[in-house]
């Protein structure tokens, strides 16, 4: 499937290739003829920086090895890095040329080491235009340019800021220029945008008191506590009338259970006291404490059995 897409992006980019360049051509049948016959004139002349951008322009137009070889000529006696691995890349993606060979060989040996590759892209959805060195740049796009500082000027809303870009020998540099701040009206609308989304935030109310589950535990504790005191209590008392019945090896059982059963009360009524205490300070969601308090126990006092 990757592959498949990857095709489809490759013919939609060759197509749109072939109609700029149809459009091109149909526009001015002329135009490469026009641009050889001016580059000549140039060359003539010994502008060669003139006569290289025309001869490279009437090779663009319809490419033609002897346009072609006069724009190498040109480029390496006008001295042009940018252009000439310009042309260096082009004549990479032409049928092999003994001639136009050895002017690649001769371009790369005379620029290769002065030139460098710079893409700019913007930061963000609002888009930005760019100028090098002074001349529009195409965004997106990697451009020959001559190796040392770059001077860029970045617009965006309006507002354009300079950077200074350093492009290395050989290297390609990427850049996308930081996004300025955006402006109050803007950053408004994208907090009242943020606001809608979300909605009106709704604070949860601190909570009043103990959770209910720990007066859960605690009166789940209590009653444990009391079931224990009321079998030990019952133990106590069965002892008792073991012993009353003339049983005396239940006297040191019984003093025993009865020590455990006043321990075990003792325990319950504290256990009492904290569960009610609980039971006011639990947070029983806005209701009236003494309405949700659970009604207090009232126990006995310790049993009185003798032995």
């Amino acid at each position: 499937m990757t592959a498949l897409r990857g095709i489809r992006c490759f013919v939609a980019a060759l197509v749109l290739a072939t109609c700029t360049f149809a459009l091109d051509v149909q526009a001015n049948p002329n135009a490469a003829k026009e641009a050889y016959d001016r580059a000549a004139d140039a060359f003539a002349r010994k502008s060669y920086s003139e006569a290289a951008a025309s001869f490279a322009l009437a090779d663009r137009l319809e490419p033609n090895p002897i346009a072609l070889e006069a724009a190498f000529k040109a480029v390496l006696l006008a001295d042009d890095p940018v252009l000439g691995m310009e042309l260096v890349e082009r004549a990479g993606s032409r049928p092999a040329n003994p001639k136009i060979d050895s002017y690649v060989v001769q371009a790369k040996a005379a620029f290769e080491t002065r030139a460098g590759k710079l893409s700019v892209t913007c930061a963000d959805e609002r888009g930005c235009t760019v100028k090098l060195n002074g001349v529009d740049l195409e965004l997106g796009k990697r451009h020959w340019v001559r190796a040392g500082a770059q001077q860029l000027a970045v617009t965006v809303d309006g507002a354009t800021k300079p950077y200074s870009i350093d492009v290395k020998p050989r290297a390609s540099v990427d850049f996308t220029a930081p996004a300025p701040p955006r402006s109050p009206s803007a950053a408004h609308g994208d907090a009242a945008t943020e606001t809608n989304e979300a909605g009106p935030r709704v604070e949860d109310k601190p909570s009043r008191g103990l959770h209910p589950a720990i007066f859960g535990v605690t009166a789940g504790l209590f009653a444990i506590a009391g079931g224990v005191t009321i079998w030990s209590g019952v133990d106590t008392l069965d002892l008792h009338d073991r012993y009353e019945t003339g049983d005396d090896g239940a006297r040191d059982a019984g003093v025993a259970a009865q020590d455990r059963t006043n321990i075990l009360i003792g325990v319950v009524a504290g256990g009492a006291v904290a569960t009610t205490i609980v039971a006011i300070f639990t947070d029983w969601g806005g209701k009236d404490a003494e309405a949700s308090s659970p009604t207090a126990v009232r126990f006995a006092p310790p049993f009185g059995i003798r032995f």
